[in-house]
């Protein structure tokens, strides 16, 4: 029975020697670890606003060319509108002199002058 005793209390004071090792080898390696957690934070918070920067800058164009290709597309579309109710307007004119013309030959009078809209 002291054997086993003997042999209880050498295998504890082995064990307290490789804890005492294991605990200091843990202790540091957790310092470690905070040390290098906390240099990445400082590294994040330092670069954060240039990576925000750098977001708005991406946005603003984005949306400035998207606002930009709005407009003239707008533009684009004024323009055919124009041309398109110039065109009815030039014809209409056309036919109201032709049915002017025309009346007159028919009711034998001399027709009135009217001004045709400039050609482009």
């Amino acid at each position: 029975c002291s054997r086993k005793i003997a042999a209880a209390v050498q295998s504890w004071a082995r064990m307290q020697r490789c804890r005492k090792s294991y605990l200091r080898s843990r202790a540091a390696i957790i310092s470690l670890q905070c040390w290098w957690q906390s240099w990445l934070r400082r590294k994040r918070t330092r670069e954060l606003p240039k990576h925000v920067l750098t977001i708005q800058r991406v946005l603003r164009g984005g949306f400035g060319r998207k606002r930009a290709l709005s407009r003239r597309l707008a533009m684009l579309r004024l323009r055919s509108a124009l041309r398109i109710l110039l065109g009815i307007r030039k014809r209409n004119m056309k036919y109201r002199l032709w049915k002017q013309n025309t009346m007159a030959a028919y009711l034998k009078r001399k027709p009135r002058e009217q001004r045709l809209p400039k050609e482009d």
